[in-house]
């Protein structure tokens, strides 16, 4: 099962970039080889964050319109 979308922060020098990401197996670690990235890049925290929460509610509507058949 997957986990909800989260937020990573990643470095570059003294830049910070981030990007949102689901780990593939919620049961194994947190690691990068069971991580789920989405494409786009944000270089603000709070429009990554806005993007996350924003994927979790898709999830979740995607998954009670499937219980409701």
């Amino acid at each position: 099962m997957k986990s909800e979308w989260r937020v990573a922060t990643n470095y570059c020098g003294d830049m910070k970039s981030f990007r949102i990401y689901r780990l593939k197996d919620a049961q194994k670690p947190d690691e990068n080889g069971n991580r789920e990235y989405k494409d786009k890049i944000y270089y603000r925290k709070d429009e990554a964050l806005n993007a996350a929460k924003e994927a979790n509610k898709e999830a979740a509507e995607r998954f009670w319109r499937g219980c409701n058949r």
